[in-house]
């Protein structure tokens, strides 16, 4: 009877060991599984987000068109920041209907006062653009349609986007909502370049024509101009042999250093450039 009951207890504490090993290793293993599974989602949901960034930097408007209320049409850009972006930003909060036929008349749309412009480089997709913008509606039409244009109001009766195919001069239009012209009128407001331009259709395409010269902000650059002596102590220099030959040729220093005088830097004083060749490391067949 004892050998029974020693048995027993023993096989019940085999059991516990077993029940507490299995524990620990499930428990270890599925916090293992978990930061694994977190860094996977973390990885992959950084990728997507720079790919959406960079998705919508390609398809960014090239010109900015604001048609004022005697019908002047001027180019405007802003040098602190990209309109462009700043315009996409805002119209993602819109709220865009089902894009249909508009009946409105190609030039006189073009040529209406108080409405901005964004044209683009080659033709776009209502679908693309619904996807850059956000918005689901767009994206889910049955018909998509390619245009070149968008032109929207900029006061305060802003509820219709129109896209405009400029080589055809279709238009259709969208009813929008959610609209703040204010967040409109602040970006023009703050755009510090603006020039009158005319625009003509030939050939198919709106083109651009300038009425003024056109002064472009001049940008400076920093060159980090050094001394050649500076190159020479450190493409020259050798633990063994520091000398260095020099000799002059038609504008050129040329450099020898190294063990065997083979190192050689030529310094082309009329251009301003550095040649260095190392024949040190030339492998002989």
């Amino acid at each position: 009877m004892r050998r029974n009951n020693l048995f027993v207890r023993l096989l019940l504490i085999i059991a516990v060991v077993i029940s507490l090993v299995l524990s620990f290793l499930i428990w270890t293993n599925n916090q293992r599984y978990e930061r694994k599974t977190d860094t996977e989602t973390t990885t992959k949901r950084e990728e997507t987000t720079s790919e959406q960034g960079n998705f919508e930097q390609v398809y960014l408007p090239t010109q900015i068109i604001n048609v004022t209320k005697n019908k002047q049409h001027h180019l405007i850009y802003d040098h602190q920041v990209s309109l462009a972006t700043e315009l996409r930003d805002t119209m993602k909060e819109w709220h865009f209907g089902l894009a249909r036929n508009s009946h409105q008349n190609y030039a006189d749309l073009i040529n209406s006062p108080q409405t901005l412009q964004l044209g683009y480089h080659d033709f776009i997709s209502l679908k693309l653009f619904g996807k850059v913008e956000s918005q689901s509606v767009l994206q889910k039409a049955t018909r998509d349609r390619k245009f070149t244009r968008i032109i929207f109001s900029t006061d305060a009766k802003l509820k219709t986007v129109y896209f405009i195919n400029d080589t055809t001069k279709q238009i259709w239009q969208s009813k929008v909502s959610n609209v703040k012209p204010s967040q409109i009128a602040k970006l023009i407001k703050a755009a510090d370049f603006s020039t009158t331009i005319r625009q003509k259709h030939l050939n198919g395409k709106l083109r651009t024509f300038y009425d003024e010269s056109v002064s472009l902000t001049p940008y400076s650059y920093l060159i980090n101009r050094r001394n050649e002596n500076t190159y020479i102590s450190a493409l020259l220099s050798d633990s063994s042999n520091s000398a260095v030959d020099t000799r002059e040729s038609g504008g050129k220093t040329i450099y020898y250093g190294g063990s065997y005088r083979n190192r050689q830097l030529t310094v082309d004083h009329r251009r301003d450039q550095l040649k260095f060749v190392n024949n040190t490391t030339t492998d002989l067949p």
